[in-house]
């Protein structure tokens, strides 16, 4: 098979902070004996025991090559203040970005579909430097199936960022057919699909298939 499209690897570096199974930690904190400075947010980050505001959302795949046995959810958030509070590296002077992701619980309905709700208020704001109060904000939300979970297999991954789930939209991603169940020459195959149908090849697009996205936009107390 062919080398993958250059677009999607521009895009890898995302798929693995929110989907690749734990957090983004900064490569500075994983040091013998302690933690360097502009990383101990890392261990502080504390989770909102009781989380009231909640969106639902769903998705669907359609015209599949075949069934995905793992559906698989995360959200992500980030600090949106850091300048304000964050650590300021020394050197260049400017604040240290601040990401997590948190796995978000799906259902699955007998029609196929799988159903969540994601969080808004999951993470609690904290002062992590003594500068201030660091916020956090829910920003995106991606969903991976895998064919039966597999090492190996193909990743195929859709997103919606805050901005569509908080306004009720959906969103479609497209997929070619051969990167179903795995694709021989790249294990674990990150595939993010296309929002356009048409920006694939002709020969491609006939033999594709299709997950759906969609939020219901409406706010709710849990």
């Amino acid at each position: 098979m062919a080398a993958p499209p250059t677009w999607k690897w521009t895009s890898l570096a995302l798929l693995l902070v929110l989907m690749g199974g734990c957090d983004r930690i900064p490569q500075s904190a994983s040091v013998s004996g302690g933690t360097r400075p502009g990383t101990e947010w890392w261990g502080l980050v504390k989770e909102n025991p009781s989380p009231r505001q909640g969106v639902d959302f769903t998705w669907q795949v359609h015209d599949a090559p075949g069934p995905f046995a793992e559906v698989l959810a995360r959200a992500q958030y980030d600090v949106v203040n850091e300048d304000e509070c964050g650590y300021v590296h020394p050197m260049t002077g400017t604040a240290m970005r601040m990401t997590t992701s948190r796995d978000v619980a799906l259902r699955r309905a007998e029609s196929g579909e799988h159903s969540g709700t994601v969080l808004l208020d999951l993470l609690l704001d904290g002062d992590y430097y003594g500068r201030g109060v660091c916020r956090w904000e829910f920003t995106t939300l991606s969903v991976v199936a895998r064919a039966t979970g597999s090492e190996g297999e193909t990743r195929f991954t859709g997103f919606m960022d805050s901005a569509t789930v908080l306004g009720g939209g959906s969103l479609t991603h497209y997929y070619p057919d051969m990167e179903y169940p795995r694709v021989d020459a790249y294990a674990n195959y990150p595939s993010l699909g296309l929002t356009e149908l048409d920006r694939f090849k002709p020969e491609v697009r006939g033999n594709t298939f299709s997950s759906r996205m969609s939020s219901s936009g409406r706010k709710h107390e849990n």
